[in-house]
């Protein structure tokens, strides 16, 4: 014979089921609002801000591209240097065929680079550049100290030329007249004119080292 469930289990057995039907109601909730990370839509997922298309793709990487491509072009242009400082017409004898890029020549307004304890030596204003019978070559101009240990200049300072090709090494030739520093002013053909400080003119040959400049023969016949 079957007992009738008492009271108590009935009650518990109530409480069970209510339970139970709440947990199911709350799993339903949870999934219709989207709470669950792997039941949320795309969109949810999505950063805030618009989304950028092809075309708006394509428009950045070209205005990048055209950015690198001006950067280089100044950066060549910079290594290049003046278009003026490269004129043929103002290096005598130079090649038909030269390597590229084609070195400055002409009239340079700095000294250049100066070598290991020339601070003492020399003060060096200009120089000029261009090719003698295919060899590269380097005339720079200044003063000479008048003690070289202590690196000190009398005045008037002595003028002095530097000539350095790529078959000579430094050679070094004094003003005729100590009036001063010079630096190289004009320059025709091989015949380099520079003025002193107290603006006395020399002229001096690249060609034959020599300072005077023999005027032009006559043209041929």
């Amino acid at each position: 014979m079957k007992l009738p469930f008492s009271t108590d289990r009935r009650l518990l057995l109530l409480v069970c089921g209510l339970t139970v039907i709440v947990a199911v109601a709350l799993a339903i909730t949870q999934k219709v609002q989207g709470n669950d990370p792997e039941d949320a839509p795309d969109s949810a997922f999505v950063a805030q801000g618009p989304i950028a298309d092809q075309n708006t793709f394509n428009d950045s990487m070209a205005a990048k591209t055209a950015i690198v491509a001006q950067d280089e072009k100044d950066r060549q242009a910079a290594l290049n240097g003046p278009a003026g400082s490269k004129d043929p017409a103002d290096a005598p004898g130079l090649p038909a065929n030269l390597a590229s890029p084609t070195p400055w020549v002409g009239i340079i307004n700095d000294p250049g680079p100066m070598e290991t304890g020339w601070g003492r030596v020399y003060r060096l204003e200009n120089r000029w550049v261009g090719y003698l019978r295919n060899d590269l070559v380097s005339v720079v101009a200044g003063s000479l100290s008048d003690d070289p240990t202590y690196g000190t200049w009398n005045d008037p300072q002595q003028g002095v030329v530097l000539v350095k090709s790529s078959s000579l090494d430094n050679q070094q030739y004094l003003t005729p007249t100590r009036t001063g520093s010079v630096h190289v002013s004009s320059v025709t053909g091989t015949c380099l004119t520079l003025t002193s400080t107290s603006n006395t003119t020399y002229q001096f040959d690249v060609s034959t080292q020599d300072w005077s400049c023999a005027p032009p023969g006559p043209p041929n016949p």
